[in-house]
């Protein structure tokens, strides 16, 4: 018999309690950080226009700074969610600590993040990130795409084919469905690969993660989607706070997420798979 998601989430904020003020302070770090760039990005970059703009004398200049600034909002808005999304797995692995030892473990909100930039931590959570993301996305693509192009050869042919277009509709739900189905699979990769690595002592296999996730998740997909599902008001909140309550939020959804990965663990365990 699996425990409720009720009793998951009383064993989060137990979890998080004695530690709660750190581990607020440990997710405040990316959001400060991140608005640190963008600041500066900002004010540098808007007072330099401004300045060139007022001089008539040197348009092509100002032109070329314009296109230099653009450049750099590209890539600034491409880097931002990198370093971001990097600080919140070395944060849920934090927590995954926290959850197993609540009352041994002090977080240090700026440490526990950066330690995670040597080896094997750095490889691990870069080689999780991506095969986990390269396998939804190519899950999402194939269906996706054909079901974009069977539209597009049904309205622009000379008689448009009601029938193709629908066609084609049901392939990209059909891509949204399995992405999202792929997205519950791998959705413990984070913590395998954690925990792989703390066993072996090394890197584990580029696509570790996903895999055993995958094996480790079966015939639990409804029960995960039913958990997210349960915190619908915390992801409406987050909205219309611009995400400022997500510095408790996230904290909460990601321990009780533990919770839950803990408990498949000992079932395992418990009847000798492995």
């Amino acid at each position: 018999m699996y425990k409720t998601t009720a009793q998951l989430k009383i064993e989060a904020k137990k979890a998080m309690a004695p530690q709660q003020a750190n581990i607020i302070l440990m997710m405040i770090v990316p959001v400060v950080i991140s608005a640190i760039i963008n600041f500066i990005h900002r004010n540098y970059y808007n007072d330099l226009l401004i300045q060139l703009k007022q001089n008539s004398l040197v348009t092509s200049l100002y032109d070329n700074t314009l296109n230099s600034n653009f450049n750099l909002t590209q890539f600034t808005s491409f880097v931002i969610p990198i370093i971001v999304g990097f600080m919140t797995i070395a944060i849920i692995w934090r927590l995954l600590t926290v959850f197993r030892n609540p009352n041994e473990t002090t977080v240090s909100p700026i440490g526990d993040i950066t330690k995670r930039l040597n080896n094997p931590d750095l490889f691990t959570i870069i080689m999780t990130a991506v095969s986990k993301y390269l396998f939804i996305l190519l899950w999402a693509i194939i269906p996706t795409t054909v079901g974009t192009v069977t539209i597009f050869f049904s309205t622009m042919s000379k008689h448009p084919s009601i029938g193709g277009t629908f066609l084609g509709t049901l392939f990209i739900l059909f891509g949204i469905i399995i992405s999202y189905v792929k997205t519950l699979n791998y959705s413990l990769a984070y913590f395998l690969a954690y925990d792989e690595m703390k066993r072996t002592g090394g890197i584990p296999d580029f696509t570790y993660g996903i895999s055993a996730s995958k094996e480790l998740m079966k015939g639990q997909n409804g029960r995960l989607f039913w958990l997210y599902l349960t915190f619908i008001l915390w992801y409406f909140l987050n909205g219309i706070t611009c995400g400022l309550s997500s510095i408790y939020a996230m904290p909460y959804i990601e321990l009780t997420k533990i919770a839950f990965y803990e408990e498949l663990l000992e079932k395992r365990s418990a009847n000798n798979e492995y």
